[in-house]
């Protein structure tokens, strides 16, 4: 009888024999902290140093993109558009699986106007079969793609957070737009905004997560999905560098720091950690899985 940690690594390694993931980023060509929708955005210490954090920025994006590419995956490029100056963040502009892409609807003004780049950009996806189709949730239903949805490869099913950027009746729609379970939770907690800064699942099956940032039910609805084996706590260390907001490519990770508990029990768990600077993107409030898109996500019948 295999093990648990066996069972883990073979679910790794037959994801490395996968092809290349299509990921979609967007230049910081405009990149600024110019306003605060959330408790991370720095305005004060990104003013004192502006052009020196732009120019850190440019670098940083430079590297995350060669990390992918040098991995064998492929990224597509959508063109910034001055004004936008979190464009840059392109997990919240979709989700997209099995080939059909849900599109946001932002919940504060100051990033609405990326919208209309998005449904123009997509639109040009279809017409290359990137993408095979575009949905839409009700009007006015606010919704920040995959900042709040997180694909489950392992359990076939969506994580979605709701409440302070995603409205509560998100999850039951992006369940019915995709055909797929979705299993909601709550974000209770202001620094963890978004899901994908709290939490995130792995190719193996684990789920690494800030307990802090759920409620009871939240914690018992990650508990009642995830075997405490696969469960992997993350702490305020974490928090702090960003670390759950990664990005897993089969059997690696993409993350921007971790604490020596977290790194080793990825490193444990069979993964290839690869560790970027995002300290431009953090003063915004994003790291490595909001600079990124995964375009060929699919679910199991």
């Amino acid at each position: 009888m295999l093990r648990n940690n066996q069972v883990g690594q073979m679910a790794i390694d037959q994801a490395l024999h996968t092809d290349s993931a299509a990921l979609l980023m967007c230049s910081p060509d405009y990149f600024d902290v110019t306003y605060q929708i959330n408790p991370w955005m720095d305005l004060r210490g990104w003013n004192d140093h502006r052009d020196a954090w732009r120019a850190r920025a440019m670098v940083q994006w430079g590297t995350l993109k060669a990390i992918y590419e040098r991995l064998g995956h492929t990224v597509h490029t959508i063109e910034p558009a001055h004004g936008q100056p979190d464009m840059v963040f392109m997990a919240n502009c979709a989700t997209v699986l099995n080939g059909k892409a849900l599109m946001a609807h932002f919940r504060y003004p100051e990033r609405q106007g990326e919208e209309p780049f998005y449904r123009h950009y997509y639109q040009s996806l279809k017409t290359s079969g990137l993408v095979k189709d575009m949905a839409f949730l009700p009007a006015g239903m606010v919704f920040e793609g995959c900042g709040d949805t997180l694909w489950d490869s392992s359990r076939n099913m969506m994580w979605v957070g709701y409440s302070q950027r995603t409205a509560q009746a998100a999850p039951a729609e992006v369940s019915k737009a995709f055909d797929i379970r979705a299993v909601a939770l709550e974000m209770v907690e202001e620094r963890f905004y978004h899901l994908d800064v709290a939490l995130m699942p792995l190719s193996g099956g684990e789920v690494v997560y800030l307990p802090q940032a759920f409620n009871a039910d939240g914690l018992e609805t990650i508990h009642a999905h995830v075997p405490a084996h696969l469960r992997i706590e993350a702490n305020e260390e974490d928090a702090s560098l960003f670390a759950v907001n990664l990005v897993n490519l089969g059997g690696d990770i993409v993350l921007s720091g971790a604490s020596d508990t977290l790194r080793q029990r990825l490193e444990q768990a069979g993964y290839r950690l690869h560790f970027v600077d995002t300290s431009a993107f953090q003063m915004g409030g994003g790291s490595v899985f909001c600079l990124t898109q995964r375009l060929d996500n699919t679910s199991r019948s």
